[in-house]
């Protein structure tokens, strides 16, 4: 659990790296293609999930997620 724990932390991180160099815009579409085509989940993550859900990595890059965009 732990080990899933820090694989999610290093996920948030390359995140947050990698939105140095591409706009946010770009970040969230980049999500929201692969919510289409299912190949990751955007509102939630097992408890031994190796990445965080679609929501907290947005979230941790100060985009707001599209179900919270909406209320």
């Amino acid at each position: 659990m732990v080990n899933s724990s820090y694989k999610r932390h290093i996920e948030l991180k390359c995140d947050t790296y990698g939105s140095k160099y591409v706009g946010k815009e770009d970040i969230n579409n980049a999500f929201q293609q692969l919510v289409k085509l299912e190949v990751i989940n955007h509102k939630k993550r097992g408890a031994l999930s190796s990445h965080p859900s679609l929501n907290e990595r947005l979230r941790n890059l100060d985009i707001a997620p599209e179900d919270e965009r909406k209320n």
